[in-house]
């Protein structure tokens, strides 16, 4: 399945879902693409998900859980996407899967695609014009923790890119 089947065959159970983060940043970036992630708002159920994406194993991923912001009600497994894994994270109730994008953690992945539209923050084209990653979301020290960790597998991929911690974050710094 392609990734624009995916994502058409989401919004037609959960209408708003986006295809944001990795994926989108890698394919821009000429980068091997890990995984893809799908954003979904609440109120998505597992029978909904299964009859959309047949062989999918929508289990929860209780390690993401355990690490993931408070606005992550689950995470489910739909099987490979364009040779890829692939998730479905659905929300918190009240929340907006194109506004979740612009509190992804880092400037440079916060892109997004849904059906009929195409959202870039300033904070990613800020960091595509500079080469950089800039950590532009993080609550608490454990988020920033996370981030940093995120940050140990991106540069592997990255390493042209720069890692800037604004001084809102410093004092999380190690």
């Amino acid at each position: 399945m392609k990734a624009i089947e995916a994502l058409a065959a989401l919004c037609h159970i959960a209408p708003g879902s986006v295809l944001a983060g990795g994926y989108l940043r890698d394919r821009m970036n000429d980068k091997p693409v890990k995984d893809l992630d799908f954003f979904a708002p609440y109120g998505l159920t597992c029978e909904a998900l299964r009859a959309a994406f047949p062989g999918a194993c929508p289990e929860t991923y209780a390690a993401f859980l355990a690490y993931s912001s408070s606005e992550v009600r689950d995470v489910f497994d739909i099987g490979m996407v364009d040779g890829h894994p692939a998730q479905v994270i659905v929300l918190e109730e009240g929340m907006d899967p194109l506004d979740r994008v612009s509190r992804m953690d880092f400037g440079f992945c916060q892109v997004a695609t849904g059906v009929g539209v195409y959202l870039t923050t300033t904070a990613f084209e800020v960091d595509q014009l500079n080469q950089t990653a800039t950590l532009v979301h993080c609550e608490d020290e454990r988020e920033f923790t996370r981030s940093m960790k995120r940050w140990d597998r991106l540069k592997l991929k990255y390493p042209e890119r720069t890692l800037v911690i604004p001084a809102e974050f410093q004092q999380w710094v190690k």
